[in-house]
């Protein structure tokens, strides 16, 4: 099954939150970009990826985490990913300065929820501290009770 978009984008969110590792510079610099690359050309998606995953040592606990988490989002039907997002309001206590940015939607295009997936993971990797601020969003916990409520394990 072909990773989408929303699956690997949320992906990177849930390895940031369970990597024991501290970010090194080359990192935060890379995450930062791709948020602003996310921003201004968001059908590049796979090639911001692979920019991005470039700077981690092949066998760090982000990648591993990365791809766990991509294989558990894709246990999930992609009209259901939207599910384990916080909401508005935990969204306003986690960016609080930040307005909350909607794309709009136009026929033939990505669907509405994957332009609010990408704008969201945008904001996250662009935050001062990614890492920190993924750990408030606690996506892994998300989506490890939505599978279970699913029957998934």
């Amino acid at each position: 099954m072909a990773t989408t978009v929303n699956q690997s984008l949320l992906a990177i969110l849930v390895a940031l939150e369970n990597s024991d590792q501290r970010l090194t510079e080359e990192q935060q610099k890379a995450l930062h970009q791709m948020g602003q690359r996310l921003g201004t050309k968001p059908k590049k998606w796979s090639s911001h990826l692979e920019k991005l995953l470039t700077v981690f040592p092949e066998e760090s606990h982000f990648l591993k985490s990365y791809h766990q988490a991509s294989q558990a989002l894709g246990q999930l039907p992609s009209e259901d990913i939207p599910n384990i997002l916080p909401d508005e309001q935990e969204v306003k206590q986690i960016f609080p300065d930040a307005p909350v940015v909607k794309r709009a939607y136009f026929e033939g295009q990505a669907d509405q929820s994957s332009q609010e997936i990408c704008n969201f993971v945008s904001s996250v990797v662009k935050s001062p501290n990614p890492a920190e601020t993924s750990q408030k969003l606690s996506l892994a916990l998300r989506l490890a009770e939505y599978l279970k409520s699913l029957g998934h394990s």
